[in-house]
């Protein structure tokens, strides 16, 4: 369960984002530029993520090769994954309802 509070109006957003797998320790979330929480968490085929924006709308879940570590001074997220030993920092970039990875 996500939430968003909104110390001025006092409102609250609430929204079931899925299923994790294993303990809390495999959910991250940060904030969105708009407002909003970009969450991510492992389910039984890999890491997932979603953004919840700041006006309670859910963009479409997406697959990530890893998990969110953050968000970076131009606003993208950033997902860190091992692959042979080595460990690796994608950005992902917020368009249209998807993450772009690059």
């Amino acid at each position: 369960m996500a939430e968003l509070f909104d110390p001025l109006s006092g409102e609250v957003i609430r929204t079931d984002l899925g299923a994790t797998t294993g303990d809390l320790a495999s959910v991250h979330a940060f904030a969105a530029e708009d407002g909003g929480l970009l969450a991510s968490w492992r389910t039984s085929s890999g890491v997932v993520a979603e953004l919840l924006d700041a006006h309670g709308g859910l963009w479409p879940k997406v697959g990530l090769p890893g998990e969110l570590a953050g968000v970076d001074d131009q606003g993208r997220a950033i997902s860190v994954y091992e692959a042979n030993g080595t460990w690796h920092a994608q950005a992902c970039t917020l368009s249209e309802g998807f993450f772009l990875h690059g």
